[in-house]
């Protein structure tokens, strides 16, 4: 009976790490079918690729900020622009700047930051806004025009004013829009185009140096 158990027990443990195994190769596998269709996707000009995988991020300030396991030694700097690739549409989002650098890790300001600003537009209506963080996984977008054509659903993207990312790059989906009367301008709330969940795998654009 003894040696039966002792054989179960050892049984438990190269099952649990089969299982582990296994759950490392899906992550491995899905890591590079995302890599796949990003290097399909209309590459950003005068700018090299960095990927990086999150290392920590604090419960209490989840929409804050994130550590990811790349730094100085792998070229990064602070207000380097951080956006990550949404495997739904095929395609890139923004998701913040590094605002410390260390040897082999950064600390990333999210966009949903309350102290981020982003300038954005509303895709295919003309209308240039401020996007700003909520601590949450909504933005506040204001400065719309008042009797803009903002409805829920419409599509936040970066707009031609930012310097960090291209224009164009998805923000956020409109889901409220308020009904002043009473001011010059608009306000509305904005989902971020990032999951909370998916905040896995970053990418950090680096501005290429004398066209190198």
């Amino acid at each position: 009976m003894v040696n039966l158990r002792q054989e179960n027990i050892a049984y438990k443990q190269k099952n649990q790490e089969l299982i582990d195994k296994l759950r490392n190769y899906d992550a491995m596998s899905q890591e590079y079918e995302n890599l796949s269709k990003l290097l399909k996707i209309k590459k950003i000009s005068n700018t090299t690729f960095v990927f990086a995988k999150t290392s920590a991020r604090e419960p209490c300030e989840w929409y804050r900020w994130l550590i990811i396991d790349k730094g100085e030694d792998n070229g990064l700097y602070n207000e380097l622009s951080v956006v990550m690739f949404n495997k739904d549409n095929d395609t890139l989002c923004a998701v913040g700047k590094i605002i410390e650098t260390y040897k082999t890790s950064s600390k990333v300001m999210l966009v949903t930051n309350s102290f981020y600003t982003l300038p954005v537009e509303i895709k295919n209506k003309g209308v240039n806004c401020l996007a700003k963080g909520f601590d949450s996984n909504l933005l506040k977008i204001t400065y719309i025009p008042q009797g803009a054509d903002i409805k829920c659903g419409d599509e936040v993207v970066v707009s031609e004013l930012s310097s960090a990312f291209q224009r164009g790059m998805r923000v956020g989906v409109i889901k409220d829009v308020t009904d002043e009367k009473s001011t010059c301008s608009q306000t509305a709330t904005a989902e971020v185009s990032f999951g909370s969940n998916n905040l896995y795998n970053a990418i950090i654009l680096v501005p290429k140096v004398d066209g190198k």
